[in-house]
């Protein structure tokens, strides 16, 4: 089976790059995968992907209709469309890619790709939308069925823009299947566009992840915890991330507490955000709270020893939420227990009760108490920490991969 991938920006790290590298690299198991890619992305798929083809698209998440700044480049992949037409026209035969008339450019045109690979067989948009709106036009064009992987906001954002909510809901209206990375992600997407999804078949296929890979199960499940009582967040510092939430917490915390320290770990994408939390850092005296930015892989790797245990408290702010929760397994593969919020995606990533402990977003109080409790009661936390390891061994890119391949044959009847 050869599966057409289209991919959103990839170019930086992020959920969007560990999600399509994670599930492709596990798919090519199963399928013959084509990756498309924003010509801006071409060197970093060139090494994510070193044994899979990889074409370069105009763009693919930038392609909205209403940015200015896109339509250059979208203009050529539409143009695209309309020369091959034409020349299908003037064939007046089948679908007419591949043929020989375009022998040796180099597979300059991008419908040309299939020359001396075969058909496609799917097309698979690895983000709703507008990375979905390139994927339905390619799939349209190839007459070949569409699919999408709904990866958190971007696939409800646009029940807010009445353009991008009419474009985006006649993708979905068109497409063969829709796959949610969590439950979270699916709820949502069924309440601000369920008018457009009725008899389209919805699947939610949860992350998975490849960090116990590189953390053995021993050390996992055998870790010390510190003397000093660690907290370790990892996230950009945005508002979705919640940040003045834990710190709200951290602070009660304090009181009971005092040698309690907690670290950060992220870029600073929001500097008025982040000036805030200073601000409240220094309102309430707060010490022993360190932001570490950015951090190499080594680096990462001893804040994750060192910690007592993973806090994120992700917020839904509008319709930004969290789509599932990678960090969390991140902290399992540890073997460290994990405290969140129940919003998004974070229910599906964080088992309440088994793997950590789960609050409403705004319960300071009883994310205080869970602190508290994990840091004071090492049986309690070393528990959590074990279970948390099991489910990240579980929720593999492998599993993942199987489930999205099954859906595949039930689609395309092979």
């Amino acid at each position: 089976m050869r599966v057409a991938y289209v991919l959103p920006s990839i170019h930086i790290p992020s959920g969007w790059r560990s999600f399509c590298s994670g599930l492709i690299n596990a798919l090519s198991h199963y399928v013959d995968p084509i990756i498309f890619v924003a010509a801006s992305d071409m060197e970093v798929a060139t090494s994510l992907f070193p044994h899979q083809r990889v074409f370069s698209l105009p763009l693919t998440q930038r392609a909205l209709l209403t940015d200015l700044h896109a339509w250059p480049a979208l203009s050529a992949f539409l143009f695209e469309i309309i020369k091959r037409r034409f020349r299908r026209c003037g064939q007046g035969h089948g679908h007419g890619h591949g043929q020989g008339h375009n022998h040796g450019r180099d597979h300059d045109n991008i419908f040309d790709y299939t020359h001396g690979y075969g058909e496609i067989d799917l097309v698979h948009s690895l983000e709703a939308y507008p990375t979905g709106l390139i994927g339905f036009l390619l799939a349209r064009e190839l007459r070949k069925p569409h699919v999408i992987s709904a990866i958190g906001t971007y696939a409800v954002l646009w029940a807010n823009y009445r353009i991008h909510k009419f474009i985006y809901g006649q993708i979905l209206k068109r497409a063969r299947a829709i796959f949610p990375i969590s439950q979270g992600t699916a709820a949502l997407i069924k309440k601000h566009f369920g008018q457009y999804l009725h008899g389209v078949p919805i699947q939610t296929i949860l992350c998975g992840n490849d960090y116990v890979r590189s953390i053995s199960r021993e050390a996992a499940l055998n870790r010390e915890f510190p003397e000093i009582p660690t907290i370790l967040s990892v996230g950009v510092i945005i508002p979705r991330k919640g940040y003045h939430i834990s710190l709200a917490a951290f602070a009660k915390v304090k009181e009971q507490l005092p040698q309690a320290r907690y670290w950060i770990v992220g870029s600073i994408d929001d500097v008025n955000y982040f000036k805030q939390l200073q601000h409240f850092i220094a309102a309430h005296r707060l010490k022993d709270v360190e932001f570490l930015g950015e951090v190499s892989e080594e680096k990462l790797r001893q804040c994750y020893e060192q910690a007592s245990l993973f806090l994120l408290t992700p917020q839904q702010i509008g319709l930004y939420f969290e789509g599932f929760g990678l960090v969390y397994l991140e902290a399992g593969a540890y073997g460290l227990p994990v405290i969140g919020t129940k919003t998004g995606g974070v229910p599906d990533a964080v088992k309440d009760g088994v793997t950590g402990l789960l609050f409403e977003p705004g319960d300071v109080e009883g994310l205080s108490r869970g602190l508290l409790l994990l840091l004071t009661n090492r049986d309690l936390a070393r528990k959590f920490g074990q279970a948390n390891r099991d489910w990240a061994e579980t929720l593999t890119w492998e599993r993942s991969a199987r489930q999205y391949y099954e859906a595949y044959l039930d689609l395309i009847k092979i």
